[in-house]
């Protein structure tokens, strides 16, 4: 079926998207918001920079997540940009009909258990220092919280202090479970929405 078709593709679907605009590069955690033959549509980001930087025709990759191949890799769609609107929600727009269809050769990413520093700010400002239990090109489990200092659902900026090299990947990052570890103690499931190509490549690199 594919990539001649795009029928299986479905509103809901998580999709990685690779955004090349002004000399910057950045990758993004996204959802398909609905797509026929003609035109796809993809949830936005919401951070100021990156948007910026979204125009009409604006080249896009986009990583179809969920299609992973064991012999072709990930399913990739090359198009650009045909709106992007950001009321009421940042929304990008983007052309199927004239998309090259492909596959990413690579092979699935496991998570890898490594107990790592990480810096997280929360959106009020405040720095705390954790530490990893365990990373995937999709998110890291951190450890550990107290009840109020965060909830299902946090955004935060974090910063994993890689020690090959001495770099650092700094990543949005969403709260998508909590884990009871101890009284009112609790590990944390980031996926991560947004970060720079940079940061992505030393992610890859340290996961490999």
């Amino acid at each position: 079926m594919f990539p001649g078709e795009i029928s299986f593709l479905k509103p809901g679907e998580k999709v990685r998207i690779f955004i090349h605009s002004g000399g910057k590069r950045y990758v993004l955690l996204s959802k398909i918001k609905d797509i026929t033959s003609n035109l796809g549509k993809v949830e936005g980001p919401y951070e100021e920079e990156i948007s910026s930087l979204i125009t009409t025709g604006t080249k896009l990759r986009i990583s179809l997540m969920s299609h992973f191949d064991t012999e072709k890799g990930l399913p990739i769609i090359d198009t650009s940009v045909t709106r992007y609107s950001e009321t009421p929600l940042p929304l990008i727009s983007f052309s199927v009909k004239e998309a090259k269809f492909g596959w990413e050769k690579r092979r699935k990413y496991s998570r890898y258990k490594t107990t790592i520093p990480v810096r997280c700010w929360w959106e009020s400002g405040e720095e705390k220092s954790k530490w990893s239990v365990d990373i995937s090109e999709n998110g890291t489990l951190l450890s550990a919280f107290s009840g109020n200092e965060i909830k299902k659902g946090d955004v935060f900026q974090l910063n994993l202090f890689i020690p090959s090299g001495k770099e650092t990947v700094k990543a949005k990052g969403k709260v998508i479970r909590l884990d009871p570890i101890g009284s009112d103690k609790y590990q944390a499931a980031f996926e991560f929405v947004s970060m720079d190509q940079a940061s992505w490549n030393t992610l890859i690199g340290y996961i490999t």
